[in-house]
């Protein structure tokens, strides 16, 4: 009798374990959000908007999306936008430290109960800078021997974690005495995002960029057009298929000034996006043929909220779209660059400082709302061609355009 309890305790036990190890580990559930959260705050709490104010915002719009969709009982669509989130915050803080230990300070953040693992402040005395950009992925401890390479879920192969020091002692196992020392150092204060001069006129005399503008037409498209013409530049200017009936002339005039209209698709819901593939016409398929009759390229698209998800760009291609992502962007759609024009334009500066690429896709928004992005640009355009930047537009045939990376945004 005391066998069979005991034989049924096990049991009990052993399917008690199972329940809880299947509703830890379901996909789409409470923990990814969580996660994404937790990873989120640790990087905010560590300085990185004043680091990368674009990227930071980026993760929160991902996160927000994320909610909206859950709230949607959608959770199909927010389980890998959680994911993005919570991996970008997880590679941001990393960078962020990085750039500390490259400028020989190091960062110090209070720990909280919750925090990840691989997020644990480290000193400089402790880890290297490749270490901390290459980590394992969410919540996965570092293997005890380094490979050849790393695969990271983002992009291709990168170097392997450093290898033990001389003592046999790895850099991702800090001593009691390099904690002490980490917790008396500050936060360095934050630098200018952007100082004239600071890029040799050689280096920015190769760098391209290509102004793209989302969410028009609307009554500043040809203001935004008319001001860039008169500078010399040429644009991209993606429309929704929402906008276009009764705009068609400010569409003509735009495509006349020498600037292209691509595709950023109908209504600007993913939801509304997806299911229209099912469908003879799908929202691609559908702007494209407004902006064929008008001069523009149906088939230069970009994805509303930028192209994270693989199978939508999948579905985009087998119609014959080519998807344009982007490097920068201008933040002039957030709360803050809705209404400060410096702002824009310092995130700007700070951005093409930071970036390092020959040929770089700037955002912004000619949407209605977006008054403060013509008052910036009317700022930044003289400044960046002063300082010897050149402006491309986009099309199909140039290599640039063949850009498909993970990038929440607007």
């Amino acid at each position: 009798m005391i066998s069979l309890r005991v034989h049924c305790f096990i049991v009990w036990l052993v399917a008690l374990a199972v329940i809880l190890t299947g509703c830890a580990g379901a996909p789409g559930g409470p923990s990814w959000r969580d996660d994404a959260a937790s990873r989120f705050a640790t990087a905010i709490a560590a300085g990185v908007e004043t680091f990368a104010p674009d990227e930071t915002d980026s993760i929160r719009q991902t996160i927000a999306l994320g909610d909206r969709y859950s709230a949607a009982h959608l959770p199909e669509d927010a389980e890998p936008l959680y994911q993005l989130a919570s991996q970008k915050s997880r590679l941001l803080y990393r960078h962020l430290l990085a750039s500390t230990i490259r400028d020989g300070s190091v960062l110090t953040v209070e720990p909280s109960p919750d925090m990840p693992p691989e997020m644990v402040i480290i000193s400089r005395d402790t880890v290297s800078v490749s270490q901390l950009i290459e980590q394992p992925g969410p919540h996965t401890p570092p293997s005890p021997a380094p490979s050849p390479t790393h695969q990271d879920a983002s992009g291709p192969e990168t170097p392997s974690a450093s290898p033990p020091d001389q003592a046999g002692k790895r850099p991702d196992q800090p001593e009691k005495s390099a904690t002490k020392k980490t917790a008396k150092k500050a936060l360095p204060t934050p630098q200018p995002l952007h100082q004239a001069g600071s890029i040799p006129a050689r280096e920015i005399g190769r760098i391209t960029i290509y102004l793209t503008f989302d969410d028009g037409p609307s009554r500043l498209t040809l203001p935004i057009a008319d001001y860039l013409a008169s500078q010399g530049v040429k644009a991209t200017f993606f429309a929704l298929g929402s906008n276009i009936p009764g705009h068609e002339k400010t569409l003509s005039k735009t495509i006349a000034l020498g600037h292209r209209v691509g595709n950023h698709t109908l209504s600007h819901n993913l939801l509304k996006l997806k299911n229209s593939f099912e469908s003879e016409h799908s929202e691609v398929a559908r702007t494209a043929a407004m902006l064929d009759r008008l001069g523009g390229d149906g088939k230069l698209v970009r994805i509303p909220y930028g192209a994270s998800d693989r199978a939508l760009v999948s579905r985009v291609a087998a119609e014959g779209g080519q998807v344009i992502d982007w490097d920068i962007n201008s933040n002039d759609s957030t709360r803050r660059g809705a209404k400060d024009a410096g702002y824009i334009e310092q995130t700007v500066l700070g951005s093409l400082q930071r970036s390092g690429k020959r040929h770089i896709v700037m955002l912004f928004h000619d949407g209605a709302g977006h008054e403060t992005t013509l008052k910036a640009l009317r700022s930044l355009i003289p400044k960046l061609k002063q300082q010897g930047y050149h402006f491309g537009v986009l099309s199909r045939s140039e290599t640039v355009a063949a850009r498909v990376r993970p990038n929440a945004g607007r």
